[in-house]
């Protein structure tokens, strides 16, 4: 499996969208949190995930640093990765 670009590349831009997911779960998490606070946290990364989703369509990995190294990330990967992304947005 690890020559397998396919899989190599899946498993970059999850891992990279986990360490996202994992930046927003520690914001979430500090003491005397508001709901609001929370709240604006979600919108925030509801705004970066069509964010990334934009710059996938564009072929721009600068926030998906794993998947950037991976030397053979096809367009249609990205295409796919985007669509995810885009239902992902709640």
């Amino acid at each position: 499996m690890l020559e397998d670009t396919e899989w190599l590349s899946d498993l970059a831009f999850f891992t990279d969208l986990l360490c996202h997911m994992n930046n927003l779960n520690v914001k979430m998490q500090g003491k005397n949190q508001f709901i609001d606070d929370i709240w604006a946290h979600l919108k925030a990364f509801k705004l970066k995930l069509n964010l990334f989703a934009g710059q996938l369509a564009k072929n721009d990995l600068s926030h998906f640093s794993r998947l950037n190294s991976i030397p053979s990330a096809n367009e249609e990967k990205l295409k796919n990765y985007e669509d995810g992304l885009k239902k992902t947005v709640f």
